[in-house]
């Protein structure tokens, strides 16, 4: 039996959402997230989420409203860009907010430029 004969339906939430978009960024973008760009359809219960190379926390924002419960950290090494993914992010206690590059090394702390 299919979802569609299940009678399960699909509705599309909105929900309002501040961003702190400085003038280079593509707001484009930020809304191709924020209408699932990213959906894998997984599901889960208390999920850990990584919010990689997290820009200005477009997804992790979307991230905590789709998973509920979930614990996210969100990893951006620019710090002008990490300043505004705080300030985006800072009112949702389950998004913890790392200014560094995530990079497989051996080493226990890496240069980045």
């Amino acid at each position: 039996m299919h979802d569609e004969d299940r009678g399960w339906r699909t509705f599309e939430a909105r929900i309002p959402l501040t961003f702190y978009v400085p003038g280079g960024v593509a707001v484009g973008i930020v809304e191709e997230v924020l209408r699932g760009e990213y959906e894998s359809g997984y599901t889960g219960e208390r999920l850990t989420v990584l919010d990689i190379g997290a820009n200005i926390g477009a997804f992790s924002l979307w991230a905590a409203h789709r998973w509920p419960g979930c614990t996210i950290n969100a990893y951006e090494p620019n710090p002008a860009t990490f300043a505004l993914l705080e300030r985006s992010t800072r009112s949702y206690q389950m998004i913890h907010c790392h200014n560094a590059a995530v990079y497989p090394s051996g080493n226990p702390d890496e240069a980045f430029f």
